[in-house]
């Protein structure tokens, strides 16, 4: 019951209350049948007291009717709680469905993420494994040909390993329109400081200035950084040898 009820119901038992004094203090007044004292009549206290009894019946029914709106309000408003509260709990319930096939499809993708690196790490290695067994099979075929020098491998890149016709230069210079081997120069000019057009240039004479070098077999194959070298062609022979598999060593004079 709201505070409005209990106070109604309070000021109810407290009219009753005042009447019952009024009663008790009236026949302490005039009490019936004494004749000492003079007062109204018995009829003029009947009368009194039966509209005294009427107000209060009236005042009984009116706090009544008060008392059973407010129930119906109060019943009014809880059933709209009750509703509300329903369609509250059907959202919570839609969002714990959405939640959980989200939680589903996170575990499917993350799933299939864990399968897909593993693949990758997989084709990682065995591509690793690969270029190492390049490396190794042109190291021997170099070796055996006795031409395991910088002049030796790019007439072995040329000639075994790049697709066209023409020379040893010629065919290098077709390595202009490779993007890959243009993206690794690129990369190798950057973390030396050196400017991509001057290493590009570079590549037109690669050949003819290797082609004075030695023709014998060495250990493994030696890039030479001296003072008359250019780094720019350096730069090209890395990115040249790194993409075809040749093992090599660079050596800079003290």
């Amino acid at each position: 019951m709201s505070g409005t009820c209990l106070a109604l119901a309070e000021k109810k038992h407290n009219c009753i209350q005042r009447e019952g004094a009024l009663q008790v203090m009236l026949a302490k007044m005039w009490p019936f049948g004494s004749s000492n004292v003079a007062g109204p009549s018995n009829s003029d206290l009947y009368r009194d007291l039966r509209t005294k009894d009427e107000q209060l019946q009236s005042k009984d029914y009116e706090l009544k009717e008060l008392l059973r709106a407010k129930e119906e309000q109060l019943k009014a408003k809880d059933a709209e709680l009750k509703e509300l509260l329903r369609a509250k709990e059907g959202q919570l319930e839609r969002k714990d469905a959405q939640l959980e096939r989200k939680d589903e499809q996170l575990e499917r993708k993350d799933a299939d993420w864990k399968k897909q690196c593993a693949s990758k790490e997989r084709i990682m290695k065995e591509l690793n494994e690969v270029s190492i067994l390049l490396i190794k099979a042109n190291d021997i075929v170099l070796g055996l040909r006795e031409r395991r020098n910088v002049r030796g491998a790019l007439e072995y890149i040329a000639g075994d390993l790049i697709d066209g016709r023409g020379g040893v230069q010629n065919k290098l210079d077709l390595l202009a329109d490779d993007a890959e081997f243009m993206e690794a120069v690129q990369a190798i000019a950057h973390k030396q400081n050196l400017r991509l057009l001057d290493v590009k240039r570079c590549l037109k004479g690669l050949y003819h200035t290797y082609s004075k070098t030695m023709h014998g077999s060495e250990a493994v194959v030696t890039v030479r950084v001296t003072a008359m070298s250019a780094e720019t062609e350096v730069a090209v022979l890395m990115a040249l040898f790194d993409k075809y598999g040749i093992a090599y060593d660079l050596q800079r004079d003290a």
